[in-house]
This record gives C-alpha cells, structure tokens and sequence, in this order.
C-alpha cells in the first residue's frame, strides 16, 4: 500500500506492477523497484532492482517528474478534529490551499462524499471565506462524527 501524495487515499501496489493510478483523484504513479537502503547509500542517486542507477536524484520518478503534490485541486484541507452539531459536523483544520466561500460544494476524499459548506469560522467570528494560512472551522451539511475523521480532506 502507498499514499496518494494529492489526496492521502490508499493506492494498492502489487509486486511486479509497474504503474499505479489514485482511483479518488486520477493520480497516476509510477512504481520503482528497489531498496531504499541502497537508495540512500549512493549519495542520492537511486538504485533499482538489478543494481541499476537511475542517474537521478533520491524520490524523483524515472521520467524525471515528480507527482503533482495536491496540485490537483483548487482548494485543500487536512482535517484536525470533528465537532458534531445539529445542523451536520464542524471540521477543524488549516487551509493549505485556495479559498472556500459560503455554499461551496467540496468532497471529502477518504469518506467519499460531497457536501456544501454551511458556514465559515476562524479568529472567533463568522466569515463569508477563508484563505489558505487560516486555520479554519467549516460546518458541514450532513456529515456526522462517524463519517469524518481526523486525517480526513476536504477538496474543492
């Protein structure tokens, strides 16, 4: 199992498997075999299976790219903590990117469900939006404390 760097989902690897795609977002990876003992032993060049060096750095792919890192959305957060109130969930967190307004629809990626944002609260008052930087609490139409964890993110 490995992450998906855009969207923290769980990508399954099987041996052998060469390419990996993110079912959640389309990510799409590509799979290197190798040790990662022999990797950071030759000062930051990779060796793969067969004792062959890629030429490249330490966590670059073998195309020279690197993944797109929660690039793939116009808005990202990380959920903190849940509070359950009436109206749906009150999710806690910092916004790493984007803005988030009053209404919008967003997904919660490790749930799997969408929503619309109820409301907006940072420095102890209500807003119509919020910015990447603020730590933020949104509330969620809908979500309960079952269905939202810690760990968990919002995407828009």
């Amino acid at each position: 199992m490995n992450n998906c760097r855009a969207c923290s989902a769980a990508i399954p690897i099987t041996p052998g498997q060469t390419a990996a795609t993110c079912e959640y977002c389309g990510c799409t990876y590509t799979v290197v075999a190798g040790t990662a003992t022999a990797a950071l032993s030759s000062a930051g060049t990779a060796v793969f299976s067969g004792g062959m060096s890629s030429g490249g750095t330490l966590g670059e792919t073998p195309g020279g790219t690197t993944p797109p890192l929660r690039d793939a959305f116009s808005f990202y957060m990380e959920i903190e903590d849940v509070f359950p109130v009436t109206r749906g969930a009150v999710a806690t967190g910092t916004i790493e990117r984007g803005t988030i307004n009053l209404q919008d629809e967003v997904r919660v990626l490790n749930a799997k469900f969408s929503t619309t944002v109820l409301g907006i609260e940072y420095s102890r008052a209500t807003h119509r939006s919020a910015t990447a930087g603020q730590n933020v609490g949104l509330l969620l139409r809908g979500g309960s404390k079952i269905t939202l964890q810690r760990g968990d993110v919002i995407v828009k």
